[in-house]
């Protein structure tokens, strides 16, 4: 906001200098009569002027945010690779792609792991599979408890 100081103002230097002050600044200076309102010319003058000074600390938009979160999501059949930045989520559905957006290691490996146990398709087959060696533990067991001792 654009300002001239009257009469009125305290100090004798700023007496008749115009100035532009932040809106928060110049409005009490104004309602006290210490200084009047200088209308500008038109958008292009209040623009040169209001960047002149630069950014307005209050105005600066703070990165709360520190470090991504990553981790690894079953979403409805598929297994993705997330990272939660803010407010922002992104999926990956391969390792390479993760990868080239900087994962981390640790969440690589769990990845694979996870992708390398059986899905709902492979169930029966690993139960199969169990039943099979469990039954011939059980033989082997079972024939050692009977065996004759010489």
């Amino acid at each position: 906001m654009k300002i001239e100081y009257t009469q009125f103002a305290p100090d004798p230097a700023l007496r008749g200098k115009t100035v532009h002050l932040p809106s928060s600044i110049a409005q009490p200076l104004i309602a006290s009569g210490v200084a009047k309102h200088v209308p500008y010319k038109d958008f292009r003058e209040r623009l040169a002027e209001e960047g002149a000074s630069g950014n307005d600390p209050s105005n600066v938009v703070v990165n709360f945010y520190k470090d991504p979160e990553w981790g690894v999501v079953q979403l409805v059949r598929k297994l993705v690779i997330i990272k939660k930045h803010g407010y922002e989520t992104y999926r990956f559905e391969s390792e390479e792609q993760a990868a080239a957006y900087g994962c981390p290691a640790s969440v690589l490996k769990n990845y694979r792991d996870i992708k390398a146990l059986p899905g709902p398709d492979q169930a029966g087959a690993v139960l199969a599979q169990a039943k099979q060696e469990q039954t011939l533990r059980e033989q082997r067991e079972n024939t050692a408890k009977y065996r004759v001792l010489a």
